[in-house]
């Protein structure tokens, strides 16, 4: 009971801090925007407080082995890593979309190593139908995680990306995200050694001798990897298993809490979590009571504040249960409107493959599924985001 009240207690507390984080952030949005339009680039104002690194580009990357390997200025290489694993074929779908949205919105692309990990008894045909599709530059499975307990080692798996010693910056992304806008400047902003977007969810969130100032959420980061980070890391989780038991995001816990004091906050518009828009408010006052209206108030008009400078998003991360390859999910205006570009960018994917990889896809994935979702250019005009209260 007095866990239950704790976490009551610090959700309560989560959610006032997000309505104020978000109110400031909107008051600001005339900063952001001109003519009503048009978007600016982001300043170095608007990654204030973030430290400064450079890199070059031409090395090839790979896991380092070799834990003794330090960072080099001669690492030269910019890295997109994500990860599958599990036995769900949807998530390789997933990351075949994330690489197409990559490849479409980045006008270097060319030059970056995009690198997809995956676990060792993950299903080769799903790897072959990756490696067929050419999109991944590079597959690589993931190495066991020392002192760590092999049945939580793919909850850890992400922490292979922080020992690619080759790679200048990685930036990650799960494989249930999606680029919509140029993210080229993640590559040469201020972000040493890790950054990422503020997880609403858990701010003002604590735990032991822990106070996070900023805690991000852990599927959209930026660091530069290295074999100290890497270790840090492996001792955090030998030392908390199942940090505060977050109910799987141990990673998430573990990243945030080894750089508690070093994690710096990117502008939100970087990676926008659709859950703010889908997760149910009923589902939200059974875990946090007593709500009252102007909870409810507050909620909507800041996320239709949101909505309504979709321009200005740069990812989307389809978190939590409502993900875009599952087809029953599309029965209201604001889901359609999400899940439009997820849609949109795996047609343009399938088109672009031969008739042969169709074929084997249609038989990985399901063939109703992909002529049913993959399907060409959705509205998601400004009349059909809906209201967000009537999720």
């Amino acid at each position: 009971m007095l866990a239950v009240k704790s976490w009551r207690w610090i959700a309560t507390v989560g959610l006032t801090m997000f309505l104020l984080i978000f109110q400031q952030l909107l008051s600001e949005t005339e900063n952001f925007v001109k003519d009503g339009s048009s978007v600016r680039q982001p300043s170095q104002s608007d990654l204030s407080g973030l430290n400064s690194s450079s890199s070059n580009d031409s090395a090839n990357p790979e896991l380092a082995d070799d834990t003794s390997k330090m960072l080099t200025k001669n690492r030269s290489h910019h890295c997109v890593v994500s990860m599958v694993a599990g036995s769900d074929s949807r998530y390789a779908l997933g990351a075949l979309v994330l690489a197409q949205s990559f490849r479409e919105h980045t006008k270097r692309a060319s030059s970056i190593k995009m690198i997809l990990l995956y676990d060792p008894s993950y299903n080769l045909s799903y790897l072959d139908i990756i490696r067929r599709s050419g999109l991944w530059d590079e597959l690589r499975v993931m190495g066991p995680l020392p002192g760590v307990k092999s049945e939580l080692w793919p909850y850890y798996y992400k922490y292979n990306a922080f020992r690619m010693s080759n790679c200048s910056r990685v930036l990650w992304m799960g494989s249930d995200s999606l680029v919509v806008k140029s993210i080229d400047d993640l590559f040469d902003a201020p972000v040493s050694p890790i950054a990422g977007v503020t997880d609403v969810f858990f701010v003002g969130l604590s735990w032991k001798n822990y106070r996070y100032s900023v805690y991000v959420n852990g599927d959209m980061l930026v660091f530069e990897p290295s074999p100290t980070h890497f270790d840090k890391l492996v001792q955090f989780s030998k030392e908390h298993p199942k940090p505060f038991g977050m109910g799987g995001d141990y990673d998430q816990a573990a990243i945030n809490s080894v750089f508690e004091l070093e994690m710096r906050a990117l502008p939100w518009y970087y990676s926008v979590e659709t859950n703010y828009f889908l997760v149910p408010w009923q589902d939200l006052r059974r875990v946090i009571n007593p709500l009252n209206d102007s909870n409810l108030d507050g909620w909507n008009k800041a996320n239709q504040k949101v909505l309504q400078h979709f321009d200005m998003w740069r990812t989307m991360h389809y978190a939590g249960k409502f993900k875009p390859w599952k087809m029953q999910e599309r029965q209201t205006n604001i889901v359609r409107f999400l899940f439009a570009p997820w849609d949109n960018t795996c047609h343009r994917m399938i088109s672009d493959r031969s008739a042969l990889w169709r074929k084997d896809a249609g038989v990985i994935f399901g063939k109703q599924l992909l002529d049913n979702i993959c399907v060409h250019i959705q509205d998601i005009s400004n009349s059909k985001r809906g209201n967000v209260s009537g999720v």
